[in-house]
């Protein structure tokens, strides 16, 4: 049991040193294999239940190391033969910007307000988006949100 203890608290100051070395990666071995976690980068500003984009399902709002607000909803498509199947939608808001550092939502330009908003004041009618890209073969928001993290690094990375 000793033992045991002794390797747990070696393995977490093992941890511990390596995320001195980079901050945004946990590294850790257990039972001599490698394991990675890594830290999220995409903040959540706003979830909502009951949406004006055009699905019946959730819609998730985030802000991005870059300034931008991405966000993530799901919605049905037809398969052949009448079936259908979810897919999940990755778009870019265009009317709103975040301050990534104070975690700040910004309008842009076109509209008269300057100063920051509310996260609820995103999701609005009319609003201005960008679709990226959609994914199918996701099963949950879970996954999504894993896609929109390595996003999140590969800005950070060619920043």
């Amino acid at each position: 049991m000793k033992q045991l203890w002794n390797d747990l608290q070696t393995k977490e100051l093992l941890a511990a040193h390596l995320r001195q070395r980079n901050p945004f990666r946990d590294e850790t071995k257990i039972a001599g294999i490698k394991v990675e976690e890594i830290k999220p980068l995409a903040k959540l500003i706003h979830k909502t239940y009951a949406s004006y984009l055009p699905t019946a399902f959730p819609a998730h709002y985030y802000g991005m190391p870059n300034g931008q607000i991405y966000l993530i909803f799901s919605r049905f498509y037809e398969i052949k033969f009448g079936g259908s199947g979810l897919e999940f939608v990755f778009a870019l808001h265009r009317e709103f910007t975040y301050d990534y550092k104070n975690e700040v939502i910004i309008p842009t330009k076109k509209l008269k307000v300057k100063s920051p908003v509310f996260a609820e004041s995103i999701d609005k009618p009319n609003q201005k988006i960008d679709i990226l890209k959609i994914k199918r073969g996701l099963n949950s928001y879970g996954e999504a949100y894993n896609i929109l993290n390595q996003e999140a690094r590969e800005m950070l990375m060619y920043a």
